[in-house]
């Protein structure tokens, strides 16, 4: 009978692993662009279904995620701090709604020097 041997597993650290893994990190001066033909489900019809609403207590204000919307609409592609300056809302919640909003597909982020 042949007997298999096996070296044991050497699992490597979640945390050393991911240490110098290149990660995108949003900012002011992030380029913020609408997609097109990811999601082109209406906004408020999106945010009804109930795999998206079971968590409307962190979803920011859909009012304000259409005020996004409709503003990259006009002005794709602009940066986070157009969006801040420009709708006149605070740097957390201009984050939140641009992070929702890519995240389900209606935009799409970018450095500056990407084109």
């Amino acid at each position: 009978m042949e007997v298999f041997r096996y070296h044991q597993l050497q699992f490597q650290d979640q945390y050393t692993y991911f240490s110098d893994y290149p990660s995108f990190h949003i900012n002011k001066d992030t380029i913020v662009e609408k997609t097109d033909g990811i999601n082109n489900v209406n906004i408020g019809e999106f945010v009804e279904f109930k795999s998206i609403n079971f968590i409307e207590n962190i979803v920011p204000p859909i009012k304000d995620i259409i005020s996004v919307d409709d503003y990259l609409s006009n002005n794709s592609p602009s940066s986070v701090l157009n969006i801040i300056n420009k709708l006149k809302i605070s740097d957390e919640l201009a984050y939140k709604i641009v992070l929702w909003l890519t995240k389900y597909g209606y935009l799409r982020l970018r450095n500056d020097n990407e084109k």
